[in-house]
């Protein structure tokens, strides 16, 4: 495995992924960028690290909050490749099939779960005159994610594809059916805030989160198209304008 020295260096690159992004390779140099430290450890002769930085000039894309798990197996896999216990060509078909997986995940529970959570409840409490809170949650939350791209990077640098096993016992799915709840629930707050109501008609905050429970189970299970549920909003607010 590589030293600690190596290790963190790599781990300290994969928040630069993103910063060679082009429209034909993606995060093709970024990842080379990110493995190149531990590639040049593993592979001391010039004549075999070419090779093996060859094998990443191809297009890659996965989300970048998942980019440490990412670049930790494929260090794990390059490790077992140098020592003669791995054929090369295996690698082929993790790097196609992980990076579209990680990034399905990351984009459920990052850009379409956690990240909203954090706005709407960033808003609500801006809102509310805490703005004191939302900037302490806000350093937390980014504490949090800093330690989990840590531990997920080393837990796939030491558990090579078996990490990927670790990551769906987090029951990432559920989770996100949950957090999207909460965002339900967090809107309606907002909405709340944006278009005030006097508490004693507390009949209208019930109908509100009832609609909205209503439209998501439509959306959810029913799989109902949000263009319909959008024209029908716009048909009630129309009749009852009249």
């Amino acid at each position: 495995m590589p030293t600690v020295h190596t290790s963190l260096h790599c781990l300290a690159r994969t928040w630069n992924i993103n910063a060679a992004l082009s429209t034909r390779g993606m995060q093709e140099t970024g990842l080379l960028y990110v493995l190149e430290p531990g590639l040049r450890e593993l592979y001391p002769l010039a004549s075999t690290r070419s090779v093996a930085f060859a094998r990443y000039a191809e297009h890659t894309n996965t989300h970048p909050f998942l980019l440490p798990l990412y670049a930790g197996i494929l260090l794990s896999l390059e490790e077992q490749i140098a020592c003669g216990l791995l054929p090369p060509h295996l690698l082929d078909s993790v790097k196609k099939a992980a990076p579209t997986t990680l990034s399905a995940i990351g984009d459920a529970l990052f850009s379409g779960s956690l990240l909203p959570m954090w706005a709407l409840g960033s808003i609500i409490l801006v809102l509310a005159h805490l703005p004191q809170w939302a900037l302490g949650i806000s350093l937390v939350l980014v504490l949090v994610l800093t330690l989990f791209r840590a531990l997920s990077f080393f837990i796939g640098l030491r558990q090579s594809m078996r990490a990927l096993q670790w990551l769906r016992t987090l029951n990432v799915i559920d989770w996100v059916e949950r957090i999207k709840l909460v965002n339900a629930l967090l809107l309606a707050v907002l909405l709340c805030q944006l278009v005030p109501v006097p508490l004693v008609e507390w009949q209208q905050y019930t109908l509100g989160l009832a609609v909205l429970a209503g439209v998501a189970w439509c959306i959810g299970r029913r799989y109902l198209r949000r263009i319909w549920l959008i024209g029908i909003a716009l048909l009630l607010v129309i009749l009852y304008n009249q």
